[in-house]
């Protein structure tokens, strides 16, 4: 598994992968904004240094394929592409549920994403 490296003991490990996936864009995310309130760079040198990050995690992925072992590689491109056999309706709950309210609801910030009308 990706997250054997670091575990936190009193969360399921079927939560692992996507606890850690959003701790660590949440720090990336600060890592961006620290930067940029710091060095008080323009909008251009933001979107700049985040395609600069991105390409590092990028290159560390690739790193971590090199080294890889088979079974270890397999899941590595498993979690990269993703698929639809690991997934179940138990798991997808919270989104279905989410995706239900926008939809019976009618609440608009949900609408305001979906509407293709005000992407331009």
């Amino acid at each position: 598994m990706i997250t054997n490296v670091i575990a936190i003991p009193f969360i399921p490990a079927q939560y692992q992968i996507a606890l850690m996936a959003f701790v660590m864009c949440l720090l990336t995310t600060f890592l961006i904004a620290a930067i940029s309130s710091v060095k008080r760079i323009s909008i251009e040198g933001v979107m700049l240094f985040g395609i600069a990050v991105m390409f590092t995690y990028d290159s560390l992925l690739t790193m971590m394929q090199y080294v890889a072992s088979e079974t270890q590689l397999q899941t590595l491109v498993f979690w990269q592409m993703g698929s639809l056999d690991r997934g179940s309706w138990g798991k997808d709950y919270c989104t279905c549920d989410r995706i239900t309210d926008c939809i019976i609801d009618h609440d608009e910030r949900c609408l305001a994403i979906i509407d293709t009308k005000n992407w331009s």
